[in-house]
């Protein structure tokens, strides 16, 4: 894939050291590595940027051949590692919606697909109010196809400011004729979850859908399984199913609502010490029985509490 300016070049290292979650590998002992020095006589190359925070920031070592490729592309490719890549300004700031827990947009989470983005699934937001439901699929954005255009490039050209519009066609497997919607673009709040009880066999659990770990996901998700004990709830299942993750400092919390004492997850790496993320020791369900849902979309934060709980029985 070819990429062009606009990169956050900081944001090299997405794998390791960021939201999206920690890889827990060993180094070679006393290895190190340099890049080449970076002039200041001249502007700096984003390749040289991206060399310079490989070198110091990456979390194993890497073969020089490889730094020393001509390419970002190829520099990324040699790492042989699916998680570390170099987002632009775009991806960057999807990212931060994911933590931030507000963007401005219409409320659709969509999904690459054939012809164009699929919905799949459409919160309270100017979508869902114009109509706009899980399954449809996104052919025009402003009148552009979008099915040959990369996944990021389509999901900038669906945000913007708030108070902008943004008009959409749109295919319904039940609808012989296109859609048209002309949406205003407004703040969309993003909840981290959804809770509610469900009665089973006799018995009541505490349904809760995590959506992310956003800022304050914790505090939500202990106050909404509080409260369906209260009602009755004698087990929850914790939903992590297409969780992309978020704040690491989140999944520390949310994982130490259900365990009393230990170590949630560990890191390490090249250029930094080993260090131990532990449970806050203020577990207020720790004997509630639980069923934890993860699916191949469930990444970062929600493989660290999935694999906390998991590891605490």
């Amino acid at each position: 894939m070819r990429r062009g300016v606009g990169y956050l070049v900081a944001l090299v290292l997405v794998a390791g050291a960021f939201a999206l979650g920690f890889f827990l590998t060993q180094t070679e002992p006393g290895a190190s590595q340099s890049a080449p020095p970076v002039r200041s006589d001249r502007p700096v190359r984003l390749i040289d940027e991206v060399r310079a925070e490989l070198t110091s920031g990456y979390y194993r070592w890497i073969e020089p051949a490889v730094l020393e490729r001509p390419t970002v592309e190829e520099i990324l490719a040699g790492l042989d590692d699916p998680h570390t890549d170099l987002l632009t300004t775009a991806e960057y700031e999807s990212l931060q919606e994911h933590t931030q827990g507000t963007y401005s947009g219409i409320g659709l989470t969509v999904g690459p697909a054939r012809k164009g983005l699929v919905v799949t699934s459409a919160a309270a937001g100017p979508a869902a109010e114009a109509g706009i439901r899980k399954g449809d699929v996104i052919t025009r954005i402003d009148g552009e196809p979008v099915g040959k255009l990369p996944f990021e490039s389509a999901l900038a050209l669906i945000k913007g400011h708030t108070g902008t519009a943004v008009g959409l066609t749109v295919r319904r497997p039940t609808v012989r004729q296109a859609l048209e919607f002309m949406l205003v673009r407004r703040e969309i709040e993003v909840p981290p979850l959804s809770a509610r009880l469900v009665a089973t066999k006799g018995s009541k659990l505490a349904y809760i859908r995590v959506f992310s770990f956003s800022a304050g996901a914790a505090a939500q998700i202990e106050k909404a399984t509080a409260d369906l004990v209260e009602k009755g709830a004698t087990g929850a299942v914790i939903d992590l199913r297409d969780n992309p993750g978020g704040l690491l400092s989140e999944a520390v919390d949310v994982a130490s609502v259900f365990i009393d004492d230990g170590i949630v997850v560990r890191t390490d790496g090249l250029h930094e010490e080993a260090h131990e993320y532990h449970v806050t020791g203020a577990a207020t369900q720790s004997e509630l029985p639980l069923v934890v849902l993860v699916n191949g979309g469930s990444a970062s934060a929600a493989e660290i509490v999935a694999g906390a709980l998991v590891d605490h029985h």
